[in-house]
């Protein structure tokens, strides 16, 4: 008798935790990411600090050579129901860029929204659907800050579906995106020019337990503005793949993109096409013909105990499709061979050091080389080679060719290095993601 009265209890007991744990279930959540990337610096010849970059080109070794500002605030609401596996989210975030120069005017402040969509997860056997204007999942070689893969940033608005189950275990991701952006052509109107891109990701195929291949193409299209002899409709295309190697504290990723018409982009920080004119009507770019290829392989070794290392050798060829002064068609080739290494001295310290190597050849333009140099004792939050925060206080020093003169270590306004080969940078930087 003691013993079923003693079940009993023990059972109502059971129910009345059970039902305090359902009525605690909240499905509303509600999550704040964010990224901060700031500092102080000079150039030591006098003036703000100024970044070594070679020319009209995508790459450039970013550690102890960032000469701005840039910040992302995210928030992410999140509606799951109990026991449910769909989930409906909306996610707004907003972006500021600020250079150096600009600390003395903080009017130039000026947040803009980057991200607002809403997202419904699981809807139909793990199948995702978005709406809105979204980093649709870019892809990034970090110690160059290189977003090799971002076809939707800076986009009015896109639709798209992921998680779309394929063969062999391998999903395809679709999106489509409308761009539009203001004219530069002096000789006209204050016109709007949309485009349309279509973006298709075959991803996880898998070759063995450590490598993992992944294809993508996109189509872009860019209707005709009437009245406009130069803004004829035009067509965009891009093919490429990446891959994952991940053996240990082994990484390697190596992709490759080639793009051509429509497709070719204005900077690794957007999805929007090359316009044809610059603000003083130079004629640019033909895209008609214009293409451009961009091969990388990026490595990363880090043992969270005394080493790590990041490197990649990145490689670029863009025809811009018109010819030079000379009658010889405008290309540009450029080589990017760049390391880090960090030797962890304790749990939150470590020595980092940076160099790179960059070629590049403009046809009938500027050609050379810059070879750069970064030390830096660091204090970060954990070892690891993306451990954030993380403070730096730097010294770069910089040399490039002398045809490279005044294309070189000018910046925001300060040509302190106009007229030299060589030159020096220092600063202090915090980085900090959530």
């Amino acid at each position: 008798m003691k013993l079923k009265v003693f079940l009993a209890i023990l059972g109502c007991s059971a129910l009345i935790n059970a039902q305090e744990k359902k009525s605690d279930y909240n499905p509303h959540s509600l999550e704040s990411h964010g990224y901060l990337r700031t500092g102080l610096g000079t150039s030591l010849s006098g003036g703000e600090m100024v970044q070594f970059q070679a020319p009209e080109t995508s790459y450039k070794a970013r550690f102890g050579n960032e000469a701005n500002h840039y910040s992302e605030l995210q928030f992410d609401y999140k509606y799951q129901k109990e026991n449910s596996d769909e989930s409906y989210e909306m996610v707004y975030m907003m972006a500021t860029y600020l250079e150096y120069a600009s600390l003395a005017n903080t009017t130039a402040i000026r947040p803009e929204t980057a991200q607002l969509y809403f997202k419904w997860n699981n809807i139909y056997k793990g199948m995702d659907i978005w709406v809105g204007r979204r980093y649709f999942q870019r892809l990034n070689v970090d110690i160059l800050d290189n977003f090799w893969l971002n076809p939707a940033q800076n986009s009015d608005v896109g639709f798209g579906v992921e998680e779309i189950p394929m063969t062999e275990n391998t999903i395809l991701d679709a999106s489509i995106l409308k761009f539009s952006q203001e004219l530069k052509d002096p000789t006209a109107k204050e016109e709007l020019l949309n485009s349309y891109k279509l973006d298709l990701r075959w991803k996880g195929l898998k070759v063995n337990n450590d490598l993992t291949l992944n294809f993508l193409t996109q189509f872009g299209v860019r209707p005709e503005l009437k009245d406009y002899e130069y803004y004829k409709k035009l067509y965009g295309t891009s093919l490429g793949f990446w891959t994952t190697y991940q053996k240990g504290f082994f990484y390697n990723g190596i992709s490759s993109i080639y793009r051509k018409g429509t497709n070719m982009i204005e900077n690794p920080y957007s999805g929007r096409n090359f316009l044809e004119f610059n603000d003083a009507g130079t004629h640019l770019y033909d895209l008609d013909k214009a293409y451009d290829v961009q091969i990388t392989s990026d490595f990363r070794y880090d043992d969270f105990s005394k080493n790590g290392f990041l490197g990649v050798i990145a490689y670029q060829y863009k025809n811009y499709g018109v010819q030079t002064a000379m009658g010889n068609d405008r290309t540009l080739k450029h080589l990017n061979v760049n390391g880090r290494y960090s030797r962890y001295l304790t749990d939150k310290f470590r020595l980092t050091f940076d160099a790179a190597y960059d070629n590049v050849d403009i046809k009938d333009g500027v050609s050379g080389n810059i070879f750069k140099l970064t030390f830096s004792p660091e204090i970060a939050w954990k070892k690891g080679m993306f451990a954030r925060p993380s403070i730096r206080p730097f010294i770069t020093y910089a040399t490039w060719s002398e045809d490279l003169m005044g294309q070189v270590g000018v910046f925001n306004n300060n040509d302190i290095y106009a007229d030299k080969t060589s030159g020096f940078t220092a600063g202090l930087q915090l980085e900090i993601w959530w």
